[in-house]
């Protein structure tokens, strides 16, 4: 994750508090589950 949400470290307090700030859940997580539900979607299709 911590990649994908440019450095930021949920395992540290202010690494969560930056989390929120930035507003990641909505952000970045809810984008990239939804894209790897697409993908698995279409696979399972095939």
């Amino acid at each position: 994750c911590r990649q994908l949400l440019g450095g930021c470290d949920l395992t540290t307090e202010a690494g969560r508090n930056e989390f929120k700030a930035r507003d990641l859940l909505r952000q970045k997580c809810e984008p990239c589950v939804r894209t790897v539900c697409d993908i698995l979607e279409n696979l399972l299709k095939d």
